[in-house]
C-alpha cells in the first residue's frame, strides 16, 4: 500500500514538474522532463500538453511554409531569367539520340533533340512546354510564356531557333500569366499558334476583368523580324475563379486551333471547370 502511495505521489511530483517546464519554460527543471523515456514524453505532448503540442506545430508549419513561398518566388524567377535568355542567345537543341522505328512497311529516322531553356511548364511532370509549326521550309516555336522562334536548319545535329520581336507582352502581361500554382504549373499560358496564309494565329488565356478570364486569339503577318499582334477573337463572356460549381481550373480552357478550309480556322473553349456553362447553348 505504501509503495502505491509513493508511486501516486511521486507520478503527481513528476507531473507538476513536467508541467511547470513545460509551460512555463522553467530551464532549471527541464532537465527532469528530458530524462523521461521518449514513449512517455510523446504521450504527454499528445494528452497533457496538446495545446502547447498544437502552438509548436502551428509555428514550424508557418515556418515550412514561409520558406516554400521563398523558393516558389526563388523558382518563377530562375525560369523567367532562362527563358529570357532565349532573346540573347537564341533557342538551342541539342541531339541526344537517334532510333530507328517501323511505321506500317515504312522505316523512319526518329531524333530526339533536348534544350534547358524552355524552362516554363504548363504540367508538372513536364519540364518546359512550347508548340511547334512548319511553314514553308522552316520550323517554328512558340513557348508557353510567349516567345516566338524559328529555324531554318532542322538537318543537324545541333538545332538552333532564332527569336522574332513580338508585342505579345501587350496581351499576356498579367501576373497570373507569371506564377506558377502549387503544384508549380504556368496554367495560364498561350494555349496554341497556328500559321494560315502567312498569318500567325495564337490563343491563350486572356483576363478579361479581375478574376474572371476566357480563351482569345491575337494574329498578325508573320514575319522573321519583327510580328505586330492585333485582337482577333475577344469575346466578353469570361468565367470567374469563384462560381456556382466552385471550381476553376485554367487547364480546362480549349485553345486548340486548327484549319477548317481555307477560308475558316477552328477554335476549341474550354470551361475552365466552370461545368455550367459546357450546358449552356448560348455560352462560347
Amino acid at each position: 500500500m505504501k509503495k502505491k502511495i509513493f508511486f501516486i505521489t511521486s507520478s503527481i511530483f513528476i507531473f507538476v514538474i513536467i508541467l511547470a517546464s513545460s509551460n512555463f519554460g522553467n530551464r532549471l527543471l527541464f532537465p527532469v522532463y528530458e530524462k523521461l523515456p521518449d514513449k512517455i514524453k510523446l504521450k504527454l505532448v499528445e494528452t497533457i500538453f496538446v495545446y502547447k503540442n498544437q502552438e509548436v506545430l502551428k509555428q514550424k508549419l508557418e515556418n515550412k511554409n514561409k520558406i516554400i513561398k521563398k523558393n516558389k518566388v526563388y523558382n518563377q524567377k530562375k525560369n523567367d531569367d532562362i527563358e529570357k535568355s532565349i532573346i540573347k542567345y537564341n533557342l538551342n537543341f541539342d541531339k541526344e539520340n537517334e532510333t530507328k522505328i517501323k511505321i506500317e512497311k515504312n522505316y523512319y529516322i526518329l531524333k530526339k533533340f533536348k534544350s534547358f531553356q524552355l524552362a516554363k511548364s504548363i504540367n508538372a511532370e513536364s519540364k518546359g512546354s512550347a508548340y511547334i509549326e512548319y511553314n514553308d521550309g522552316k520550323l517554328f516555336l512558340m513557348s508557353a510564356s510567349g516567345i516566338v522562334t524559328f529555324s531554318s536548319d532542322i538537318e543537324n545535329d545541333q538545332i538552333q531557333f532564332k527569336y522574332i520581336k513580338t508585342n505579345i507582352d501587350d496581351f499576356i502581361n498579367f501576373k497570373e500569366f507569371n506564377t506558377t500554382n502549387d503544384k508549380n504549373e504556368y496554367r495560364f499560358s498561350i494555349k496554341d499558334f497556328l500559321i494560315f496564309k502567312d498569318k500567325i494565329f495564337v490563343s491563350f488565356t486572356n483576363k478579361v476583368s479581375e478574376d474572371c478570364y476566357n480563351i482569345s486569339i491575337i494574329y498578325g503577318k508573320l514575319r522573321l523580324d519583327k510580328i505586330d499582334f492585333k485582337k482577333f477573337f475577344f469575346p466578353n463572356e469570361c468565367v470567374l475563379k469563384k462560381n456556382i460549381d466552385n471550381e476553376f481550373n485554367a487547364h480546362q480552357s480549349g485553345g486548340r486551333l486548327a484549319i477548317f478550309d481555307n477560308e475558316n480556322i477552328l477554335l476549341s473553349t474550354g470551361e475552365f471547370r466552370h461545368r455550367e456553362k459546357s450546358q449552356d447553348a448560348k455560352s462560347i
